[in-house]
């Protein structure tokens, strides 16, 4: 392997396997389990999914994250941040990015001063909704505010929803069940 730009004295030396990537050192063992990612030297873990999981930003991220907060188109914004030219590269980075909570809040971080500035704050926006759903003459308005209103106060039970899911697979009632029921039914005539 190349010597890093930091120490361009020590080239290392490793063994690329079918199981997996390895360091020529005393202190490596090689096994047989099978690497999720066998081109590098962790293993267990995709790049798309490090970078995932990631918790803090780095210049680049914060760069692109400041380029988006402008209003720059997500792929543009990639493209200047990471220089590269590869926009269909460019844009399926770009998407993973902007899915990571890092970047979601690094952006809000960023448009934060410039809402302060215009006067927009919570306070305002939740006044307007309210306005929306008290003054307007339109039904759909007046109940798109309202919900937009319920989810801000999370009003409604987001579990809720489950039970259609689980009655797609119902097949109806066996006779058993049928008869048990007619039963209790009888007795409590």
């Amino acid at each position: 392997m190349k010597p890093h730009r930091s120490n361009k004295r020590h080239a290392r030396s490793y063994i690329g396997t079918c199981t997996g990537t390895f360091m020529v050192s005393d202190s490596v063992s090689m096994d047989t389990i099978k690497r999720h990612n066998i081109y590098s030297f962790g293993g267990n873990k995709t790049s798309s999914k490090q970078a995932f999981d990631r918790e803090n930003t780095n210049g680049r991220e914060e760069l692109f994250s400041l380029y988006v907060s402008q209003g720059v188109d997500p792929i543009k914004a990639y493209m200047n941040a990471y220089k590269t030219e590869n926009p269909r590269y460019a844009e399926k980075k770009a998407m993973l990015l902007l899915k990571t909570e890092r970047i979601k809040k690094s952006v809000k971080e960023n448009v934060k001063p410039v809402l302060k500035e215009l006067g927009i704050n919570e306070d305002f926006v939740l006044r307007g909704i309210r306005d929306i759903a008290l003054t307007s003459r339109q039904d759909g308005e007046r109940l798109k505010a309202f919900l937009k209103l319920v989810d801000i106060l999370e009003i409604e039970d987001k579990g809720t929803k489950t039970s259609g899911v689980a009655m797609v697979g119902f097949q109806g009632f066996k006779p058993e069940s049928i008869e048990a029921v007619e039963k209790i039914m009888e007795i409590e005539e």
